[in-house]
């Protein structure tokens, strides 16, 4: 069943000097047109409309909402009843008992817009109420909400409109919108119905939600709406296509389907070109020489502009791809369709940097990763045709060089043990004791630097942790609650609750604790020194068991869980001639790193894994970002670089013996014995000649010259490398071969100078550096 409400702004009645109203003739409002009908209240006419087209529908009167002032419910000093009371007299023959169709909202004149505001609550509350004691007892009840916006003073069609949205979202239908059209001029008036300009906010918003969010229901539903009301005739074939163009790719957005996703993108560029074209001609015509489906389209083509802005980055095309992956991403991340942007990148992401398609057309020059001819014989063994993903997705993710993952799992397999041994040793157990009382060589290192420290040992190159920032985060809490414990004694700090709450859940599992929680309180809180507090904390830390997973795991879970490098995979392929690159290897490592964070994310929420995260919004959003960036820059950096490959290994290869590389322009046969006693406790002395850099070489030949560089550098296997000479280029070398594990070191020397004077009495000096050791460079 429907149910009508009405909502109006009751105005005062105009009274003659003779105590009678003034009368207003308005005609189609009681279906005796042509004749017209004696109105004597302002909103008599809305509602003389309203009933009468509900009464040919054979629909029941509405329920009146009606917002009076004071002066309108007042009985006049003559006698005669008041405004309100008059105008249900007028109504009343119309209805049955017309008192209780009438709900009435004061409305204070003389109040600020924030009464205003509190007026509209009211009135939406009372609203709200009616609506729930009808679906109360019909659930499925259709309330339609009509308005008559003719009454009332300053603010009250404002107030009127934003209270009409407002119940709109409340899931009621919206009706008549009307407005009496009297004029003192005329003889007869009439009631419009602006229903249609009430509802150009659907259209605006609708565009609005489209523009910015690729979400297309309210501008669907209201071409919908148009066409069942007024005919699918009100607006053009042009306009038509671009709404399906446009509610096409929103649900290509929710679908995630890449195929279907470029077809989308393509049919909504051509709907906006077509369009564009069309409104062209319409723009020629003047306002009065439209049709009316003109009209509604010139309406659409004031919003083209910033619908074809918001999507133009969609439209560009790179190189011979149909759209470009990377714009497509950053377009869903800007507008929070994060899980979309998580799905294109971890599907496109491979392909885009990949090519297995030797030899197609451009295919190869437009990869950043291909296979060698190894790796192609390899892929093809081991790559099934038939599965779900594609060679460039199998290559990326998922083939392996067994030996290398051989050489590296005993590694990993120590890796996390080795992490719980060196936190309890060089961090927790060296907070025991008062902050102010420990010297500054017996403190731990910052949090940032003890965990950077950690991951460069070579041992530990392929471990990570899952959000590095975030352990580093709690790691320094830990500290400044060393710092300052009074914090624990005061028992505000949501961390120290946190803290001690982790400390619990170890402690609980040794095998000599048998306390319950609140003993376990019991015993902390007797501590009555904030520095008792945190040495008995950091002891619970420090008894962590690596040998127990359960402790193991609280522990890791409160300062942030132990993974390994996903770019291992890539790394191993690159390492055993399965494949060549032009991005240097650390980069492509990197890339690949952020590559498998993302990709962890996607499966985390795809699959509903039940796992904590502390992933949110806006981290996730950055990861997002810095993972397109970097992908955009080395596009950009290295698409005219050369291919870099290793040489393949073999099992018959020798090992080799241990190499000193002098990489300077200082020949080792010109140093001092105790220089080359030095060397050689590292291995055999080999020279490799500095090269000469030009002062106009820039960042990226500088780069480049690097890479190439420690290639020739890693064939020799050294043990160390002396590396000086041109600042910047020393750099680039020092961070690619410590990055490998190598150690780099520069030669330390001591000046020493001697004075003599010849027999004319003029001074003469001679400088002699003498060799006094080899300074390790630490890792960049």
């Amino acid at each position: 069943m429907r149910h009508h409400i009405m909502l109006l702004f009751l105005s005062t009645v105009h009274w003659n000097k003779d105590n009678t109203p003034s009368i207003a003739k308005y005609r189609g409002i009681d279906g005796t047109e042509p004749e017209p009908v004696d109105t004597h209240t302002t909103n008599e006419s809305a509602v003389r409309w309203l009933l009468t087209r509900l009464g040919e529908q054979g629909e029941t009167a509405p329920q009146f909402f009606v917002y009076a002032s004071e002066s309108v419910q007042k009985e006049a000093a003559t006698g005669r009843p008041s405004d309100l009371a008059y105008f249900k007299e007028r109504i009343a023959p119309l209805v049955d008992d017309i008192n209780a169709l009438v709900t009435v909202e004061n409305f204070y004149e003389e109040k600020n817009v924030d009464a205003a505001l509190n007026q509209i609550v009211a009135m939406a509350e009372k609203i709200r109420e009616y609506c729930d004691g009808i679906r109360k007892n019909d659930p499925n009840a259709e309330i339609v909400l009509h308005a008559d916006f003719t009454g009332g003073l300053r603010h009250a069609n404002l107030m009127m409109l934003i209270l009409t949205r407002l119940l709109q979202y409340q899931e009621l239908e919206i009706g008549h919108i009307l407005y009496s059209n009297y004029s003192r001029d005329r003889t007869v008036n009439w009631v419009d119905d602006v229903t249609d300009v009430y509802r150009l906010f659907d259209l605006i918003a609708g565009t609005a939600e489209f523009a910015r969010f690729g979400s297309a229901d309210i501008l669907t539903r209201y071409y919908e709406d148009m066409a069942e009301k007024t005919g699918a005739d009100n607006y053009s074939d042009e306009l038509r296509q671009l709404i399906q163009a446009m509610k096409g790719f929103a649900d290509q957005t929710k679908l995630c389907h890449y195929g279907d996703m470029k077809n989308a993108i393509e049919g909504l560029n051509s709907g906006l070109s077509e369009f564009e074209k069309h409104i062209a001609s319409v723009d020629k015509k003047a306002g009065e020489d439209r049709s009316k489906a003109e009209t509604n389209d010139a309406l659409m083509g004031v919003m083209k502009d910033e619908i074809k802005r918001m999507y133009s980055p969609l439209f560009e095309k790179t190189g011979n791809r149909e759209i470009d992956d990377i714009k497509m991403i950053r377009w869903c991340v800007e507008r929070g369709y994060l899980q979309q942007a998580l799905t294109f990148y971890t599907e496109r992401i491979p392909e885009l940097l990949c090519c297995c398609d030797i030899g197609a057309d451009g295919a190869e020059e437009n990869a950043f990763v291909v296979p060698t001819a190894r790796g192609a014989a390899e892929l093809k063994k081991q790559f099934d045709s038939n599965g779900p993903v594609s060679k460039e997705y199998y290559l990326f993710t998922t083939m392996k060089n067994e030996a290398f993952e051989a050489e590296i799992a005993p590694q990993r397999s120590v890796a996390k043990a080795e992490f719980i041994k060196v936190l309890k040793k060089d961090f927790f157990s060296k907070m025991q004791k008062p902050y102010s009382k420990t010297p500054e060589k017996d403190r731990p290192l910052p949090a940032k630097e003890f965990i950077t420290a950690f991951f460069d040992r070579p041992e530990c190159r392929w471990s990570a942790l899952t959000d590095k920032e975030n352990t580093v985060s709690i790691l320094e809490k830990i500290c400044t609650l060393w710092e300052q414990p009074q914090a624990l004694k005061e028992g505000k700090d949501p961390f120290a609750r946190e803290l001690i709450s982790v400390c619990y859940e170890i402690t609980k599992d040794s095998a000599d604790y048998k306390n319950s929680r609140d003993e376990w309180d019991k015993e902390y809180n007797a501590l009555q020194f904030g520095m008792k507090k945190f040495t008995y904390l950091m002891k619970c830390l420090g008894n962590v068991n690596a040998n127990n997973a359960r402790q193991v795991g609280v522990l890791l879970d409160f300062i942030g869980d132990f993974t390994y490098r996903y770019s291992a995979q890539i790394y191993g392929l690159f390492e055993g001639n399965f494949i060549k690159t032009r991005i240097p290897e650390d980069e492509l490592c990197r890339i690949v790193d952020t590559y498998g964070k993302l990709k962890a994310e996607r499966n985390n929420s795809n699959h509903a894994h039940d796992r904590r995260s502390k992933t949110t919004e806006d981290s996730l959003e950055k990861m997002l970002l810095n993972g397109i960036n970097e992908i955009e820059r080395v596009r950009k950096e290295y698409k005219t670089c050369a291919y870099i490959e290793t040489e393949a290994k073999t099992e018959e290869e020798e090992p080799r013996k241990k190499v000193f590389v002098n990489y300077t322009n200082h020949p080792s046969e010109k140093w001092s014995r105790e220089q080359i006693t030095a060397a050689r406790e590292y291995g055999e002395i080999i020279d490799e000649a500095f090269p000469d850099i030009s002062p106009e070489a820039s960042e990226k030949d500088i780069a480049a010259m690097a890479e190439k560089a420690c290639k020739k550098l890693l064939k020799l296997s050294p043990s160390a490398v002396l590396c000086q000479g041109e600042f910047s280029y020393v750099y680039q070398i020092v961070k690619r071969l410590t990055r490998k594990g190598i150690p780099v070191l520069a030669a330390c020397s001591e000046r020493v100078v001697a004075e003599t004077t010849d027999e004319k009495g003029v001074t003469h000096r001679a400088s002699e550096f003498k060799f006094v050791q080899f300074r390790r460079y630490e890792n960049i």
